[in-house]
């Protein structure tokens, strides 16, 4: 497939990877072969939901669910991937919009699609435009080598919350609706979020059923407070409650897949899941 050129230009910024080498592979060529191997061994048919919940972990440990997630909605024509992820360090009050024009893959760059986070960003004083979020943060990183593969000619629109804050997510779904929503037959929303916290198996279950318990009764508040109370570990909760404000009782969720994964010490682990997102 064809991927976007590593050209430089002076009046652009690029959002250079962080964790490629060590979550994935950073050699073009290993990383094309591991995706291609990944396709081949999913049986599950091409699909056309209009979103995604994705794992963000290293590829041996969730790069399959990655993959069957990509899958679903492979059949698409997108030109917009609307990517919306977790602040893992600070949770400051805000929703951050990058700075940088493109967003460098082993697999070459990916445009940001600047018109819309110009958008974003005149929609409330919560949207900053803050490149340092984005170069700390991995968990959008973790799912552009395959939208590079799968979709080489869409622009992206990469959205990192900080506080999953019922204001934060009733202005974001609002933005989003108001800007894009005679757009979505051509935009893609990928959600990433890990499923559960380090805790042990039985409790990373646990928490990864409360999660989809209230994804599947349309409940973003409850989602938002269950996190808050500490009992849902779901770090990407506010992408997906932003998802379900938006879209209400027309959301369909199916689990692709989920998978605990243990830590190298002391026999705790996270649970990590991946699903497809349709409307009724």
């Amino acid at each position: 497939m064809d991927t976007y050129p590593m050209e430089p230009n002076s009046k652009e910024k690029v959002r250079e990877p962080i964790v490629e080498g060590l979550l994935y592979p950073e050699d073009p060529t290993k990383l094309k072969d591991l995706l291609i191997h990944y396709g081949v061994s999913i049986p599950d048919p091409p699909g056309s939901s209009i979103g995604i919940l994705t794992p963000h972990a290293a590829y041996d440990r969730c790069g399959m669910l990655i993959a069957r997630a990509f899958r679903a909605v492979e059949k698409r024509q997108v030109t917009r991937v609307i990517l919306i992820g977790p602040v893992h360090r600070d949770e400051e009050d805000a929703i951050f919009l990058p700075e940088s024009t493109r967003f460098r893959t082993p697999l070459g760059d990916i445009p940001v699609d600047e018109e819309a986070v110009e958008a974003l960003f005149s929609s409330g004083t919560r949207f900053l435009k803050n490149d340092i979020p984005h170069l700390e943060e991995h968990c959008l990183e973790i799912q552009l080598p395959f939208l590079s593969y799968h979709f080489p000619k869409a622009k992206i629109v990469p959205i990192l919350i900080g506080k999953s804050s019922v204001s934060n997510i009733q202005l974001l779904s609002h933005a989003l609706k108001s800007i894009f929503s005679s757009q979505w037959e051509r935009s893609l929303f990928i959600i990433t979020s890990n499923g559960s916290q380090v805790t042990t198996s039985q409790e990373a279950e646990k928490e990864v059923d409360r999660f989809l318990e209230w994804i599947g009764k349309h409940d973003w508040k409850t989602l938002l407070q269950e996190r808050s109370a500490n009992r849902i570990g779901a770090c990407g909760v506010g992408g997906m409650a932003t998802f379900l404000q938006l879209f209400g009782s027309s959301v369909r969720f199916t689990l692709l897949g989920r998978v605990f994964s243990f830590d190298e010490k002391g026999g705790k682990g996270v649970v990590y899941l991946s699903g497809s997102i349709d409307l009724k």
